[in-house]
């Protein structure tokens, strides 16, 4: 008897181990995937430090990219990235799992337009156009992956 108890409290150590090492490959797994989410850029509203983060692309290039974003808007596809002065192909090539594209909104604009709404028409439907303007805030963003074919 004591041969087959010590058997099976064995086999359930192993188990228990085997449970405790996957449980804990699932949150390690976890953290890194929020970890890489949280790193993500959004070119059309990332700051200089933000854009600094990106390989490749010191401060120079940074204040470059703000520079052509403020003077032609936000980019519409990270290829546009290439207009900039001093981004090439292998700039973008290199980051392109690193960056998204947003609307170029910032909460601050989404924010300014839900007041004005309330403003124009205090009673019926103010409401409705203040939800509107600060749903219109929401990140609108693209993952900036190649398309599968």
């Amino acid at each position: 008897m004591k041969h087959n108890e010590m058997e099976q409290k064995k086999k359930m150590r192993t188990r228990v181990q085997r449970i405790t090492a996957t449980v804990a490959m699932i949150v390690l797994l976890a953290a890194g995937l929020a970890l890489a989410q949280s790193q993500m850029v959004d070119i059309n509203t990332a700051d200089v430090e933000g854009l600094m983060s990106l390989k490749g692309i010191g401060e120079q290039k940074a204040q470059a990219i703000i520079k052509y974003r403020e003077m032609n808007g936000p980019f519409q596809s990270l290829d546009d990235l290439q207009n900039v002065p001093g981004i090439g192909e292998k700039t973008v090539a290199n980051n392109q799992g690193m960056m998204t594209i947003g609307d170029g909104m910032s909460s601050k604009e989404g924010i300014a337009g839900s007041e004005k709404a309330v403003e124009e028409n205090p009673k019926k439907g103010a409401m409705e156009k203040a939800t509107k303007g600060m749903a219109d805030t929401a990140p609108k963003t693209k993952k900036a992956m190649p398309d599968k074919k």
